[in-house]
């Protein structure tokens, strides 16, 4: 097999992972910028690890929902309210812990932790915290991922100048984790800032608060996050801008600010991070060869070590699942005539060759979807998948009045996806042949990561090739499957499943505290799935990478690879920036 480089990262499937590319070390004192560090703390500081990615078209915490900006920026820079530990995965406090929380789940006073700020010194404050809550309050602001967690909230009250209460819409069986974890806290007053210098520059009122006119379309227009709160924020320049150069990197630093660098100080010990944009695959294999590369997660690790065992002397292979990997599948629209038929998706699902994709695709580090949950966890599906089976999906495709000399004529169809994803353009060519052979003629138009999105919010699709990572307080399936009638916030279902029973079922399911009354509830949407395929499930990977040897402590935890302990002896060292 060819060998073949994933330019981006899996979306969710390396919901922890860091794919980072290490490129050549810069003399020391090139960069334009400082990176603060510490050196009075226990570990090593210093170093550097940057990596390869789509460019996200911003980073602002409201309105993105692109996995660059969400995984390996914001996470790194704006903490939430709580957060899931990496080695426990317990949900533990960060930015504020609960103080007080009422019987039925529904009601948590919290207290902002003490002497909490952003990276330029001021202090983080309750009305902070609210501006979050008052932003997606505003129908007008574009949401992004971020109104799936404070879309819960059904009250926000300021109780003083520390503590907070926050009220959950209705009950969830992770309604506090579901909530706090994705509940971003930003710095109000930079943000009514830029809002007034935009409104400023095209001429229109300032909007005075969330809900005002031209509000939502003027925050759309923010692409920084502003202060951060995280253990890094973005680096800048001499000129004080940040250093995104568009189409080519972005660097983030050190934050001396960061409460959890005084709380945790053997954590967080890189001195910065790169995200590099546009390299293409044979850059990436040219790095590699010649020790350029930290990570990387080839399509066939076994294969690619059996070629080239002598990559061993400075990469170790790690192999391992985590709590966010979750599965690559193909999205139908059902506003397409043709796809509205569950016969016909059923069908479709067939001609997809699944062991083959995780076989020859993926090199064993894979197995076959058959179920929206984790495998192994008492919630996975029990129906085993629809068999491969071009002729039978031929002939079930005529039952519905597909193919040659059938009523509706043959079927075509088209899958969007992400052209920076190798492993995409793989699928679709694997799957053509069996296509084919079923009468349907099947074509890939893949494209620039947001391009793809664009389209899929238009509907502009006929399956939509994707990967789905899982949160990590736990699986729930109602954002993606649930019809969401009333248009609430943080909704996934882009391709407009609409089934009374689904709707039902994930409703209870989501509410219901009993884990063995729920895990019922969850095996009945499973059936239920099963028999629509409003989604072909394709497979589950898992993680299959080579790490640099030079960094310690480096593991695997509750989500994957984080670089929250690595540190880098000084001696092996391959970045020297300048520091404070």
């Amino acid at each position: 097999m060819r060998l073949r480089w994933a330019v981006a990262l899996i979306c969710v499937a390396v919901a922890g992972l860091l794919c980072w590319v290490l490129v050549r070390t810069p003399p020391t004192g090139s960069a334009d910028f400082v990176a603060p560090i510490d050196p009075t703390r226990p570990r090593p500081q210093g170093d550097a690890y940057c990596g390869a990615f789509h460019e996200p078209a911003h980073l602002n915490p409201f309105t993105t929902s692109d996995h660059v900006a969400l995984s390996y920026v914001l996470r790194f820079t704006h903490d939430c309210l709580m957060a899931i530990d990496l080695t426990s995965g317990a949900l533990v406090p960060a930015l504020a812990e609960v103080s007080e929380a009422s019987p039925d789940g529904l009601r948590f006073d919290f207290a902002l932790r003490d002497g909490v700020r952003f990276s330029d010194g001021t202090p983080v404050t309750v009305e902070d915290v609210r501006f979050t809550h008052e932003v997606l309050q505003d129908r007008t602001v574009p949401a992004g991922s971020i109104a799936s967690a404070v879309g819960q909230i059904a009250a926000f009250e300021t109780l003083d100048a520390r503590r907070f209460r926050i009220t959950l819409r209705a009950r969830h069986f992770a309604g506090l984790a579901a909530m706090a974890i994705g509940y971003r806290v930003v710095q109000r007053r930079w943000f009514v800032q830029r809002i007034a210098e935009l409104a400023a520059a095209r001429g229109v009122a300032v909007p005075d608060r969330p809900g005002a006119p031209e509000f939502g379309r003027l925050l759309a227009a923010v692409r920084l996050p502003g202060p951060s709160t995280g253990p890094y924020r973005l680096a800048v320049d001499r000129r004080g801008a940040p250093v995104w150069r568009a189409g080519t990197e972005l660097w983030l630093v050190q934050n001396p600010s960061s409460w959890q660098r005084r709380a945790f100080p053997e954590r967080w010990n890189l001195a910065a991070m790169r995200l590099r944009f546009g390299l293409d695959e044979p850059a990436q294999f040219v790095a590699l060869r010649a020790q350029q590369l930290d990570w990387v997660l080839p399509p066939d690790l076994g294969r690619l070590l059996a070629d080239h065992p002598d990559l061993l002397e400075h990469y170790r292979a790690v192999r391992y699942d985590s709590a966010v990997l979750g599965q690559y599948l193909v999205v139908w629209n059902h506003q397409r005539p043709a796809l509205r038929d569950p016969r016909v998706r059923r069908a479709l699902t067939r001609l997809f060759d699944r062991r083959a994709i995780a076989e020859e695709l993926l090199g064993g580090d894979a197995v076959v979807a058959s179920s929206w949950f984790k495998q192994g966890t008492p919630e996975y599906g029990l129906d085993p998948p629809w068999a491969f089976d071009p002729k039978l999906a031929r002939a079930e495709l005529a039952a519905a009045g597909y193919g040659s000399g059938q009523p509706n004529g043959p079927l075509r169809i088209t899958l969007v996806g992400d052209r920076g994803q190798a492993r995409y353009r793989r699928m679709v060519e694997l799957a053509q042949g069996a296509f084919r052979d079923a009468g349907v003629e099947l074509r890939g138009n893949l494209m620039e990561w947001g391009a793809a999105l664009a389209a899929r919010e238009r509907g502009e699709f006929d399956g939509f090739l994707m990967y789905w990572s899982h949160s990590p307080e736990g699986v729930d399936p109602f954002e993606f499957f649930h019809s969401n009638p009333t248009g609430a916030p943080g909704g996934h279902n882009r391709m407009r499943y609409h089934d009374a029973e689904v709707d039902a079922l994930l409703v209870t399911a989501r509410r219901e505290l009993d884990a063995t009354k729920r895990i019922e509830l969850l095996q009945r949407f499973n059936l239920a799935v099963h028999r629509d395929q409003p989604v072909t499930l394709l497979v589950h990977p898992r993680n299959a990478l080579l790490l640099h040897r030079r960094f310690e402590d480096a593991v695997p935890g509750f989500t994957g690879m984080v670089p929250e302990r690595w540190w880098v002896k000084p001696d092996q060292r391959r970045y020297h920036l300048r520091h404070e």
